[in-house]
């Protein structure tokens, strides 16, 4: 009768427990229908939320697939997910905290996280068949109410382990927490039982001076972290403060002192990329007026800059955030191969992201034309032949994308094409490589839609017709730059048409 009653009382619970869920209809009926509509949605795949957690659940098992044996680190998920994605779509999380593991930790990670879990289960069904099935009628009272206790403790931790398979609970601190109180209570609970009887330690003292010091490590490692982020956030704010400025010494002193604390921040945690990267761009700002005013102090500058921008590409080679801090630091030092270096890899770390693909055609004709000036014809036919791999690379992301999958909600972010800019400097650049054809269809595309190149139509059409002359259509070039009637697109074609291959 008693066991029973327990059982009875523990379903009680539940229906409590879900007569408090928030619902506009406040009738319990209402609310369990309510309760089991979302549980039958779980393994839909036309629920936008629960289809996109089952994408990302796949995204992540595809990770864990090429990192089997000890994982991608901690953080892999959010650095990697873009390379494996059918659509564009942002998350910083995998929404299911066991593929989550698999994925940083690896097989061998993921086999202790589960064994964590059997262990719980083990504990649970011992205790279970000692109540409802062994012969133990000798203090039925306590053995009730230790097996309520027990049951409400498996019961909290095996729900926050079911839920972490749709959502990122165990990426909160506080989750993580209270987790860990009630396995422990578990285990304490199945120590009290007989289940597990562990030896008395040998020598107690060691283990409390182990604990002592173990914590003592703990806080002084969190005390430092704690500090260097403190300095991060001063270095930022300060770098606001020093873009306003107007005085050049002044503006100098600040950036130096920016300089100085982001350093601090790294000695005291050489794990944080953003530290570093903060060294870079301080000391690529300081570079800039100090190289204008051919000071000797430069040449230190872009040394440090350059070698901070190194650490960063080491510790967090897929931030996007990082590499676009990079990028800038490098464009302010000037150093167009470092650039084009960053460019490449924000591209490589989301190569769904039109953005990422302009940004790269964008900077390799810059890097192009300043090698064009200083009469590095090689170098720059180089920058100019990434700029039009970078297209080649997005008709392949095209072939792979999720036909239904395109749209918003699921899309986020803008087609993946290349902005008109872009198209005009991917036609430029095969017209300077000799790729007369290919130049035609590029500039053909912004010809037809021109957008915010309209002002600029006439010069677009000199390299266009320029195009059609290279082709072996010369009278037809001549004459519709001649039906323009702009002589600065006419001159500008004359040019063109002058011009020989980059060799």
């Amino acid at each position: 009768m008693e066991k029973t009653s327990a059982v009875i009382a523990v379903i009680l619970l539940l229906l409590i427990a879900i007569a408090a869920i928030p619902h506009k209809d406040q009738s319990l009926a209402v609310k369990v229908k309510h309760t089991i509509t979302e549980m039958n949605m779980i393994p839909s795949t036309t629920s936008f939320s629960y289809a996109t957690r089952h994408m990302q659940t796949d995204w992540g098992l595809q990770i864990f697939k090429d990192n089997m044996l000890n994982g991608a680190g901690a953080g892999a998920w959010n650095a990697l997910y873009h390379r494996y994605q059918d659509y564009l779509f942002w998350t910083t999380e995998t929404h299911n905290h066991f593929v989550q593991v698999a994925i940083e930790t690896g097989i061998i990670g993921l086999m202790s996280f589960l064994a964590m879990w059997a262990g719980l289960l083990f504990i649970t069904g011992w205790r279970a068949k000692r109540f409802f099935v062994l012969d133990n009628k000798n203090n039925i009272e306590e053995q009730t109410g230790k097996w309520i206790l027990n049951w409400g403790v498996a019961c909290a931790a095996i729900l926050i382990g079911v839920h972490a398979f749709f959502d990122f609970d165990l990426s909160l601190g506080a989750m993580d927490v209270l987790l860990w109180s009630l396995l422990a209570l578990a285990n304490s609970g199945a120590v009290i039982d007989s289940i597990f009887q562990p030896k008395a330690a040998s020598a107690p003292w060691l283990l409390f001076t182990a604990g002592i010091v173990l914590t003592a490590l703990l806080m002084i490692m969190g005390a430092r972290n704690t500090i260097a982020y403190n300095l991060f956030l001063a270095c930022d704010k300060s770098m606001q403060t020093a873009a306003q400025m107007k005085d050049g010494l002044e503006k100098e002193k600040e950036l130096k002192r920016i300089q100085e604390m982001a350093e601090q921040a790294e000695k005291l945690d050489n794990n944080n990329a953003l530290y570093p990267a903060t060294v870079a761009q301080a000391c690529a700002l300081r570079f800039l007026p100090l190289a204008r005013a051919n000071d000797s102090r430069a040449a230190e500058l872009r040394n440090s800059a350059r070698e901070a921008i190194h650490k960063t590409e080491k510790l967090a080679p897929y931030n996007i955030r990082v590499r676009g801090s990079m990028i800038n630091s490098a464009m302010m030092l000037q150093d167009y191969e470092l650039m084009m270096h960053n460019a490449n890899y924000l591209l490589e770390a989301n190569p769904l992201d039109a953005n990422a693909y302009d940004n790269v055609v964008m900077l390799s004709a810059m890097a192009a034309d300043n090698s064009m000036q200083k009469g590095d014809k090689q170098k720059a036919k180089t920058y100019l032949q990434n700029a039009l791999n970078k297209a080649a690379i997005m008709d392949t992301q095209k072939k792979k994308l999720n036909p239904a999958r395109l749209q918003a909600p699921y899309w986020q972010g803008r087609p993946l094409e290349f902005s008109s800019r872009s198209y005009f400097e991917l036609g430029k650049a095969s017209y300077l490589l000799g790729k007369y054809q290919q130049a035609e269809g590029y500039l053909q595309k912004i010809i037809d839609n021109p957008g915010d190149l309209a002002p600029e139509i006439n010069a677009i059409k000199a390299w266009y017709f320029a195009g059609v002359y290279k082709n072996g259509r010369q009278a037809e070039g001549n004459t519709a730059i001649q039906n323009i009637n702009d002589a600065q697109a006419a001159n500008l074609y004359s040019q063109l048409i002058s011009l020989k291959p980059l060799d």
